[in-house]
């Protein structure tokens, strides 16, 4: 009996056993969670949050609840975390895991030094993650760099497109921000005894604003700059015989990955002028932003622009545009408009001695004016005198652009108001006309570490 008994007993012990050990294995695993919350490549859709800030971390609740913050103070039963500013407590019975979040920065630089060169999936996938993380012009550089390595891979120049056009779309928002923050257009009627209101319309074009930014760019001190795969593939192509540009393989390869700021100083030494259109300045240059926060913003359009004077129907032959004042279409063209006017044979802005400018003279009280504005009703100097610091934060504005100046390759011709035999205004806007002087435009001077 003893016998017949005894193989079946020794089989339930070992079941026994066995369902023992795979109990105590599970009970060493790590949970579920926490194995999504680290997965080894960081880059699938449960990738590891990123903190807003150094020092955050994040709480994992038993219930499955998820809270970021910075730790304020913890102790055996309860635990501070300020989220947003506010200080929040948990009790420590109820927190699963306390993660130690890393920056954006960290991050990128593990998966990139984890990553090897010739993996292509898991570098597109870094690419994706770079892109869900909003940093639109260093996905744009990984992705560039990731084309050049492999050309061939289509999903990697379609995410590319993308980034590029959302780069170009948020720097546009940037620009509108201002012009949101204005109120509706004034549509104020004529005087009476006036024809009816007409003013110039026509603006310069989102090309011709980033053109004149080009040529404003110090590459000393550059705004945000893109410069698309196919610019620099003309650049090496048109200009292969420069000794400027690299002729091997593996030279043009590492030429794709060079900073923005560098290839557009290429292009201006090589005087590669169709390519200067090309250059996207996604932010504004310092010289030009000065001229928008205190020159047009602070006195040109309260003082010149007013629908009274150079802005309305009694503008002449100076007229400035006052709609839309904060947008970059108006500003610029306003600045354009400046620099081609004359008064009395000479240049509105004298960029040799800014004092002079007539700009400047012509918004001094007469009696300190070396160009008295004429007697108009109504008409006030803009400036108290030459220490005003509207007058010398305009002379400052003027000391910081580009020298010596450039002749912007725009087809435009500073706008006037005219009245008929009738009586009524007639509005006379741009109109496309040559370059001044003719023939090509000229580059850009050259800089002087050039």
């Amino acid at each position: 009996m003893n016998r017949t008994r005894r193989p079946r007993a020794w089989l339930d012990v070992r079941l026994i056993v066995a369902l023992l050990a795979s109990m105590v294995l599970a009970s060493m695993a790590p949970p579920a969670r926490a194995q999504v919350e680290t997965g080894e490549s960081g880059l699938q859709p449960g990738d590891p949050p990123v903190a807003n800030e150094p020092g955050q971390s994040l709480l994992i609740m038993n219930d499955g609840r998820r809270f970021q913050g910075r730790i304020k103070s913890k102790d055996r039963f309860e635990l501070v975390l300020e989220i947003a500013g506010i200080d929040t407590r948990f009790k420590v019975a109820d927190i699963l895991e306390i993660v130690a979040l890393k920056t954006f920065d960290e991050h990128y630089a593990e998966l990139k030094n984890a990553i090897a060169r010739e993996d292509w999936e898991r570098r597109y996938q870094f690419c994706q993650w770079i892109h869900k993380r909003r940093r639109l012009e260093l996905a744009a550089r990984e992705l560039e760099e990731l084309l050049d390595d492999n050309p061939r891979l289509e999903d990697a120049r379609e995410l590319l497109r993308i980034v590029n056009a959302e780069i170009e779309l948020q720097a546009r928002q940037e620009e509108a921000e201002a012009e949101r923050q204005t109120g509706p257009e004034e549509s104020a009627a004529a005087p009476q005894g006036e024809g009816p209101r007409l003013t110039p319309t026509m603006l310069l074009t989102d090309e011709d604003v980033n053109l004149m930014r080009v040529y404003e760019t110090d590459l000393k001190n550059p705004p945000r700059l893109l410069v698309r795969r196919s610019t620099i593939e003309r650049l090496l192509s048109e200009h292969a015989t420069s000794e400027l540009l690299p002729t091997t393989p593996e030279g043009r390869k590492a030429y794709f990955r060079r900073d923005p700021v560098d290839i557009l100083a290429d292009i201006f030494t090589l005087q590669a002028r169709d390519l200067y259109g090309e250059v996207q300045v996604l932010s504004e240059p310092l010289s030009l932003n000065k001229f928008r926060l205190n020159v047009h913003r602070v006195w040109l359009m309260n003082s010149c622009a007013t629908n009274q004077c150079h802005g309305g129907v009694g503008a002449g032959r100076f007229f400035l545009f006052n709609k839309r004042a904060n947008t970059a279409n108006t500003v610029y063209t306003n600045l354009l408009i400046i620099e081609r006017t004359e008064y009395r044979g000479e240049p509105m802005l004298n960029y040799d001695r800014p004092e002079r400018s007539p700009l400047l003279q012509l918004g001094l009280p007469r009696d300190r004016s070396i160009f008295p504005h004429p007697e108009m009703d109504g008409w006030t100097p803009a400036f108290r005198d030459q220490s005003d610091p509207r007058f010398t934060r305009t002379v400052e504005w003027m000391r910081s652009m580009y020298m010596p100046r450039p002749a912007y390759p725009i087809r435009f011709e500073p706008p006037f108001v005219v009245f008929n035999l009738g009586g009524e205004a007639a509005a006379r806007g741009p109109q496309a006309e040559e370059v001044p002087g003719g023939g090509d435009a000229p580059p850009p001077p050259a800089q002087p570490e050039r």
